[in-house]
């Protein structure tokens, strides 16, 4: 099987990179997939992918909180090797709070 065209990816990286630096006080952040429906008209779920162990920073946290009024967070942790297997392990993000020194989640 040949590897999918990464088209646009270093337009993505970069701009991943310098909108991370918002000035004092803001900060950033993304999920990686919305997923859509057109009938019935909605959002149906949001996708974050994460390496292995990769923790939540506060930002996340606190994005993903705001994010359950609309659908569920799926947190999908893998390696490259993984992807291209087809294998990862697929969180469902329950909450979290992001005020301790250490952010805490639930997933199930």
């Amino acid at each position: 099987m040949s590897k999918p065209k990464r088209a646009g990816s270093l337009l993505r990286d970069t701009f991943n990179f310098h909108h991370h630096s918002l000035g004092p006080g803001f900060y950033a952040c993304d999920v990686d997939l919305g997923v859509i429906s057109k009938r019935p008209e909605g959002i149906v779920a949001f996708y974050d992918v994460k390496r292995p162990g990769e923790a939540l920073e506060f930002a996340h946290i606190l994005f993903y909180n705001r994010l359950l009024f609309l659908a569920p967070i799926y947190i999908i942790e893998g390696t490259v090797e993984d992807a291209e297997l087809g294998r990862f392990r697929i969180s469902k993000y329950l909450g979290g709070d992001w005020r301790p020194r250490s952010a805490s989640i639930t997933t199930g």
